[in-house]
């Protein structure tokens, strides 16, 4: 399953429910309502396997948020503190949703 909506967001909505796990519509939404959210996500672990996360750039931003705007991304031999307002569009232009592991393909070259 493409990374459209975690499992714990599908698990959340009977209409994201229906469109991605249950698309004969054999689970009313009494029985949705029934179901506790773990057994839901569980459910979806059990039929489409374990949520391969890709990250998206609001969670890279929030993930290496450090102080005053600045964020501290890992390059080869340590780090760089690199702004917000530099980080976010090249990022921006990294991301690739088919991808779990895109972060690691970008390339910071900042003073």
């Amino acid at each position: 399953m493409a990374r459209e909506h975690t499992y714990a967001e599908i698990a959340s909505s009977f209409e994201l429910w229906q469109e991605f796990v249950d698309r004969q519509g054999a689970m009313s939404r009494e029985e949705f309502d029934a179901m506790s959210h773990a057994d839901r996500v569980a459910i979806q672990i059990g039929v489409f396997g374990p949520e391969d996360l890709v990250p998206t750039v609001a969670d890279l931003l929030e993930q290496t948020a450090i102080s005053n705007g600045l964020h501290r991304w890992a390059v080869e031999g340590g780090s760089i503190e690199v702004p917000a307002d530099v980080l976010r569009p090249i990022l921006e232009d990294a991301c690739d949703p088919s991808m779990p592991n895109w972060p690691a393909m970008v390339e910071i070259d900042y003073a």
